[in-house]
């Protein structure tokens, strides 16, 4: 059994039902492996995962110790005891293992939550980070901005492996920034460049423009990154209305990437329209990128390089 494999998986949260079982764990060698691998892992003692993933994956876990023919032992036993016993801890992590680099985010599995989906780590930031990190070259002394950072997978990705100029991670809602603030802080020792936390309201930005702070700023920026950020119809024009803004106002010569998973077509084509009939041109990033993060490989994600038509 790849107890990597099964470390990395656990550790992000994916659902247990998803993983590959391997029939060795009716042995109770490789219990007692896949235990210590697994919740006995000493990363959990100051950043835990949720109690309610961790008791899901034992029962999983004990579950197909039977089908396979074999007796729950003591040592499976006892760790299912601990998590029965133990506090439901108030702030939970999940763990990412990107090229021997650890980055920890407290993070939340629901779809939304407190009314924004920044508290989720969404699948076109992951590829955003395996094409940047692939050629770091990109943002080597660069100026970057990302745009609906989120949690800041994407951006303390970059930080950790690549050696940017500077980092400016936005977002809108305040719990969003709360926690973008502290995942930085968790994970500062990683970073080879510490990213700065703004707040950036795109509606707000498309009706009054920047302010002047933001203006300065932007002035600098070499590279503007965004990710899952086309989503709803709703913030497809004040979205577009911000690059364009962004772009009159960063370096001439600035690149701007924007990173999608498409669940919804239509919702796609409308961020395309939008971007074309504002004088953007965008160029698919074909370029295939070592898979480095553990999600759905059939995944319908694009990555458009835009630039001004000229």
């Amino acid at each position: 059994m790849d107890l990597g494999k099964l470390r990395a998986e656990f550790l992000i949260c994916l659902p247990a039902k998803n993983m590959t079982w391997s029939k060795d764990i009716k042995f109770e060698s490789m219990q007692q492996d896949v235990v210590a691998a697994t919740i006995r892992n000493e990363i959990l003692q100051k950043k835990p995962l949720p109690n309610s993933y961790i008791m899901n994956f034992m029962k999983v876990f004990m579950s197909k110790i039977e089908e396979f023919g074999g007796e729950i032992s003591e040592v499976t036993f006892e760790a299912y005891g601990d998590i029965l016993t133990k506090p439901v801890s108030e702030i939970t992590y999940k763990h990412y293992d990107v090229k021997g680099v650890s980055i920890s985010l407290q993070e939340n599995n629901t779809l939304i939550a407190e009314g924004t989906t920044g508290l989720k780590t969404w699948q076109a930031s992951q590829r955003m980070a395996e094409y940047l990190v692939d050629d770091c070259s990109l943002l080597k002394d660069k100026h970057v901005l990302e745009l609906g950072a989120g949690l800041g997978l994407l951006g303390l990705t970059v930080c950790s492996l690549c050696n940017c100029g500077s980092y400016l991670l936005s977002d809108h809602h305040s719990s969003v920034l709360h926690k973008l603030q502290r995942n930085i802080a968790e994970n500062s020792n990683n970073l080879l460049c510490i990213p700065s936390v703004v707040d950036i309201d795109w509606e707000e930005v498309s009706q009054n423009g920047f302010t002047n702070s933001l203006k300065e700023k932007i002035q600098c920026v070499d590279v503007v990154l965004a990710a899952d950020v086309v989503y709803d119809v709703k913030i497809i024009q004040p979205l577009v209305q911000t690059l364009l803004l962004i772009i009159e106002i960063m370096k001439e010569e600035g690149k701007i990437f924007v990173a999608s998973t498409i669940r919804n077509e239509a919702t796609y084509e409308s961020f395309l329209k939008e971007l074309d009939e504002h004088g953007l041109v965008s160029n698919e990033v074909t370029k295939q990128s070592p898979q480095l993060f553990i999600y759905d490989k059939t995944a319908n994600i694009t990555i458009l390089d835009i630039t001004l038509r000229k």
